[in-house]
C-alpha cells in the first residue's frame, strides 16, 4: 500500500461548528462534492454551542439523503434543540437523519425534541 493510499483509506474531514446555527444541514456545512465523497465526515459540535429551530416543521440538524459516500461521524458537546410547540401542539424534530450516520452524545452534549406546551383538558 503505498502512503497516499494509505493517508486516503484513514483521514477523515474534520468540520468544527463553533457558533450556534439554526436549522444546520450538514450537506451545506460540508459542501454538496464533499459531502457525496468517499471520506469519513466528522463533525464537532464544540460545547457551548446550540443548534436549534425556530420552525416546528424543520428539524434543527438535517443530514439529508443524498450522502452517497464515506461515514457521517457528529460529535455533539453542545446542545442540538428542537423547536418549541404552540399550547396544545407537538413541537419539533431535533435531528433529521435521512442518510446513515453515528451521533455521539459526548460529555456535555444534549439533544432535545421539541415539546408543546402542557394543557390540562379537564
Amino acid at each position: 500500500m503505498s502512503i497516499v493510499q494509505s493517508w486516503i483509506q484513514t483521514s477523515d474531514l474534520f468540520y468544527r461548528v463553533s457558533s450556534s446555527q439554526v436549522n444546520l444541514n450538514i450537506q451545506d456545512l460540508v459542501g454538496s462534492n464533499l459531502y457525496n465523497a468517499k471520506y469519513r465526515k466528522r463533525i464537532i459540535i464544540d460545547p457551548g454551542v446550540i443548534i436549534g429551530s425556530n420552525n416546528v416543521s424543520s428539524a434543527a440538524l438535517i443530514i439529508p439523503s443524498t450522502a452517497t459516500g464515506g461515514e457521517i461521524i457528529i460529535d455533539n458537546y453542545g446542545s442540538i434543540q428542537g423547536a418549541g410547540g404552540p399550547a396544545g401542539s407537538n413541537g419539533g424534530d431535533a435531528i433529521l437523519a435521512q442518510a446513515l450516520c453515528r451521533i455521539n452524545n459526548r460529555s456535555g452534549g444534549i439533544i432535545y425534541a421539541g415539546g408543546g406546551e402542557y394543557r390540562d383538558w379537564e
